[in-house]
């Protein structure tokens, strides 16, 4: 299934697919500098969260294309409660990448959007994936975010919902009453409610 891609490793692979114009000077700022990027915003996650990283990574054949990230995550959440999660996190990261004016000449594009992120969330607390219908797993690819619970019985994942990243902002701003304009034309990261954790 394609909402499902693997992180190997911790570290970016950026320099093997930098722009050949580049100096080996240039490649190796660019390297750490999308690498200092994602190690930021995961200790912020693991001091807001106490979310674990587990992988990080990106591409870009010439130049930085996507930055993508896997949590681990002590939490059990319902649905909603997940949705307002994926929203809060991807935003953030959004924003932490696009007001960097260091890595701003490395981009692909500028700003980014949510097609050049992708997220991964794994729910375990106590070394076991939630029961029921409580969110198992999230994978956010490509603008589409993939929700997953987890049969304990045949010990694999289970599709339980899809949406859009927009098709999900409505949803949480109409619950909220909210007009904020769509985050993906903003520069602040949106004022989303907090999950309820």
């Amino acid at each position: 299934m394609n909402k499902y891609f693997l992180l190997f490793f911790i570290g970016f692979a950026f320099v093997i697919y930098a722009n050949p114009d580049r100096t080996m000077e240039e490649r190796t700022k660019m390297n750490k500098m999308a690498n200092e990027t994602s190690l930021n915003f995961s200790k912020k996650m693991k001091e807001k969260f106490n979310f674990e990283l587990l992988g990080m990574g990106g591409s870009g054949f010439h130049d930085l294309n996507t930055f993508s990230l896997h949590f681990k995550c002590p939490m059990v959440l319902d649905l909603p409660e997940a949705r307002n999660l994926i929203l809060e996190v991807s935003s953030e990261f959004l924003h932490i990448v696009n007001s960097n004016n260091d890595i701003k000449p490395y981009l692909r594009k500028h700003p980014f959007d949510f097609n050049n992120i992708k997220i991964i969330l794994g729910f375990k607390k106590n070394n076991s994936y939630p029961t029921g219908n409580k969110i198992a797993f999230i994978s956010f690819n490509n603008g589409k975010i993939y929700y997953d619970t987890y049969d304990h019985e045949k010990k694999i994942f289970k599709d339980f919902f899809t949406e859009t990243y927009d098709e999900a902002l409505q949803i949480v701003l109409k619950e909220n009453n909210s007009d904020n304009a769509n985050p993906l034309r903003q520069t602040q990261p949106p004022s989303l409610p907090k999950s309820s954790l």
